[in-house]
């Protein structure tokens, strides 16, 4: 199988697996009849004109993975937009939605069933609602189940009450029978919204699917993007009438977690599954594996498909106000202790990779034809060691701290009094910002245990506030408020628990203690500071990276999923061009009625 990318004006062509004899002949003899085709050595890889694209297509179309679309490398930009009628009336809404927000609201209300795949922090949870409500002017309209994740049900209700006034009940309880009573009583009352989260459905799945509701609300939808899973399952089961979804990144690694998404807003828009992979993923055997995804096809022809269902518009073009976001790297050195414990690690990583790839993976067909590969010997190593790089990077006491075979494995490597260059990079920063006169900064971990490591020493510098994932949705609030309100508290240090929904625009400065894989979850904890109502001039982003570790990959990684982000979801310049025009409109008109 081949890969392919623009390189200026030209087409960068690889291989990724193993052609047969004749393919490869056939291969190399078509790319040395293409004039100003040229062969790099060094790189395994053929630079060809991009004039030839056509001809390369025609060939190679469907073995190729494809980072970018056929349109954009021959200079063509399609324009895709939804296309629906602005309503104008929003008399009732307590507070008035924003000229692009009255957009979204206009599209979800004339399509019934969609997607607002905005850019965090410009109220996706006010055009969903807004939504809902026209569809209720009309009559169409009497029962609206939200479903978000638990720490946002309470939000919900205050936004609900904030910006509407309508009824709503949160659908919560301490126990299984509490929440059951929560639930009828929002179906049979005249409430119009009812408020769940996503365990609940997953629980309560057999009692919810007997009712009907007019309206699904799914917010931070990428929660959906596992087909396979039982929360997905659950939630597709639920019958409606409109499906709206609501998330800033719909694309988060492949497209077949789009899919997911769509095939609950649409079903059916993009076919069978086993058709879909078929058309728009490239596979190949790779890693003695079969079937191995490596990349995507046909990217243009799935944007056309499902641009009618989705609108999705970025910050910078329609929240103007908003301060710039300034994206930091600071590249931090080892100290000797903490390379020769990485060194031995990634070392029998290396030899676990290489046992592995020599060995025949076995399996089967099943019953629908899908192959099922088996697990090999010590495969499910390779998490633990990639787990073990990363929190060598982060402090090498992450590894002393677990209590995992793997983890014991290596103690005797790691002195009692082991520092972390890191830390002391993220304490000196933190030094630095509070005594320039910045009093809120928002720190992401993804470990627990790292978490209380950083508290005790930011405790040293002013009082902290933490959100995790073991605390119950008033403590995370109540650690929201503190952090807000208490000129004492400077530091909020979190877990990806807090990474959905949650408003912190009074914080100007966000550190990355380490980066998450997904580029999605990286966007989503700079939307929790980068948002609609902020004050600042600036907001600084900043992501700390252990050099010659794991960390330097996860970059790597982050930056070619954006890529894939951008070319089936984002819109292109006439795009944007026209949905400005659009939302212009929108001012004009208020603007007259105003002076009216």
């Amino acid at each position: 199988m081949l890969s392919l990318r623009l390189q200026d004006d030209l087409l960068d062509i690889r291989i990724e697996s193993k052609l047969s004899n004749e393919t490869f002949r056939a291969y190399t003899d078509f790319m040395r009849s293409l004039p100003g085709a040229y062969y790099v050595e060094q790189e395994y890889k053929w630079m060809v004109p991009k004039r030839h694209i056509d001809s390369f297509v025609q060939r190679y179309e469907d073995m190729t993975a494809w980072h970018t679309t056929i349109e954009a490398i021959k200079g063509i930009q399609e324009v895709l937009i939804p296309e629906f009628p602005l309503l104008n009336d929003y008399s009732d809404f307590k507070l008035q939605p924003y000229e692009f927000q009255q957009q979204g609201i206009s599209f979800l209300t004339h399509v019934g069933s969609g997607i607002i795949g905005d850019d965090m922090g410009l109220g996706k949870t006010v055009q969903t609602m807004g939504a809902a409500h026209m569809l209720w002017k009309q009559g169409k309209v009497k029962k609206v189940l939200v479903i978000c994740p638990s720490s946002l049900k309470y939000q919900w209700s205050s936004e609900i009450e904030k910006f509407l006034g309508h009824t709503n009940i949160v659908i919560d309880g301490k126990n299984a029978k509490e929440k059951k009573k929560a639930f009828l009583k929002f179906v049979n009352s005249d409430y119009l919204f009812g408020i769940a989260n996503y365990e609940l459905v997953r629980t309560m799945a057999d009692l919810m699917k007997d009712y009907h509701y007019d309206v699904i609300i799914a917010d931070e939808a990428h929660r959906l993007k596992n087909r396979e899973s039982i929360t997905y399952k659950a939630v597709k089961a639920l019958p409606s009438t409109y499906r709206f979804a609501s998330t800033g990144t719909p694309l988060q690694n492949n497209v077949e977690e789009l899919y997911s998404l769509i095939e609950w807003v649409q079903p059916g828009l993009l076919g069978k599954i086993t058709d879909f992979k078929k058309r728009y993923i490239v596979f190949a055997s790779k890693f003695g594996r079969r079937f191995v995804p490596i990349g995507h096809k046909r990217l243009g022809e799935l944007r056309r498909t499902i641009s009618p269902y989705m609108l999705r518009r970025l910050k910078k073009d329609v929240a103007k106000d908003l301060p710039p976001m300034i994206f930091h790297r600071r590249d931090i050195e080892m100290n000797k202790d903490q390379a020769v414990l990485y060194g031995k690690v990634q070392d029998d990583f290396l030899s676990l990779l290489e046992e592995l790839s020599s060995q025949q993976v076995d399996g089967h067909y099943d019953e629908e034809g899908k192959w099922v590969e088996e697990k090999r010997k010590k495969e499910d190593q390779v998490l633990g060691f990639l787990y073990m790089m990363v929190a060598i990077s982060d402090h090498p006491a992450l590894l002393k701290m677990g209590s995992s075979n793997m983890s014991k494995h290596y103690h005797d490597l790691i002195p009692d009094k082991i520092k972390s260059p890191k830390l002391t990079e993220l304490i000196d920063i933190c030094t630095e910002r509070t005594t320039s006169g910045i009093n809120k900064i928002v720190i992401f971990t993804q470990f627990a245990k790292m978490q209380s490591i950083i508290e005790q020493e930011l405790s040293k510098l002013g009082e902290v506030a933490v959100v995790n994932g073991s605390m119950s949705s008033a403590k995370r609030q109540e650690s929201f408020d503190t952090f807000q309100n208490d000129p004492n508290c400077k530091f909020l240090i979190g877990t990806d628990a807090m990474n959905y929904g949650v408003n912190l625009q009074f914080a100007n400065t966000l550190i990355n203690y380490d980066c998450p894989w997904n580029p999605a979850v990286f966007e989503q904890r700079a939307g929790r500071v980068h948002r609609i109502g902020s004050s600042h001039s600036v907001v600084d982003i900043i992501s700390l990276v252990t050099m010659n570790t794991i960390d330097e990959k996860i970059q790597e990684t982050l930056q070619e999923k954006r890529k894939l982000g951008e070319v089936v979801i984002e819109r292109n310049t006439s795009e944007r061009s026209m949905m400005n025009k659009i939302i212009s409109s929108i001012q004009n008109r208020t603007k007259i009625s105003l002076a009216a």
